[in-house]
């Protein structure tokens, strides 16, 4: 990435430090110290592209305080160079998808709570989130899957169900729980 652009980028944020944690091409995140001396996780996402994840993260942190949720600090565009961001608290702990152990089932369960949580209790309008009040069909899927969904559920159950048939066919060491 271009790291002139960068700078310019942390000035105006407030950054005095910072740790990449992904590199992407449209999307990069950040462990960063601000000038308060706060560490929390800077999102940063080119607005012409995929502006529509900053926003629908925004959207679903605004509904949940939980423990396990990171906390939205701040967010803005910056024009001038394109860009979109969010600042968000940072948690301490592992991803799932790093640990080299086998997981308990109660991990499985838990997770299996926030998700029906998050799905249950979040909206009462489905579809693609544009912006934070406008819903409409999701512009990245085309024949994958039957459109548009009869409801939130079916928006979100058939792409999570083709992802676990997938896993169980892979032979993951989870299909027993995956098929449960």
């Amino acid at each position: 990435k271009n790291k002139n652009l960068e700078e310019k980028i942390f000035s105006e944020i407030g950054v005095i430090k910072s740790k990449i944690l992904l590199n992407g091409l449209v999307n990069s995140i950040y462990l960063v110290k601000l000038k308060d001396e706060t560490s929390c996780v800077l999102k940063i996402t080119d607005d012409k592209k995929e502006d529509w994840i900053l926003k629908k993260e925004r959207r679903i942190l605004r509904k949940f305080n939980r423990d396990y949720f990171p906390k939205l600090i701040s967010h803005g565009s910056i024009k001038k160079h394109s860009i979109n961001f969010n600042l968000v608290s940072y948690l301490k702990g592992n991803n799932m998808d790093s640990s080299n152990q086998d997981l308990s089932k109660d991990v499985f369960k838990k997770l299996g709570q926030v998700l029906a949580d998050l799905h249950f209790k979040c909206e009462d309008i489905f579809g693609f989130v544009y912006d934070f009040d406008t819903i409409g069909a999701d512009p990245r899927i085309h024949n994958s899957y039957p459109g548009p969904y009869k409801n939130g559920f079916d928006q979100h159950f058939i792409p999570a169900k083709g992802w676990v048939d997938h896993l169980v066919r892979k032979g993951s060491r989870y299909s027993k729980e995956l098929k449960k």
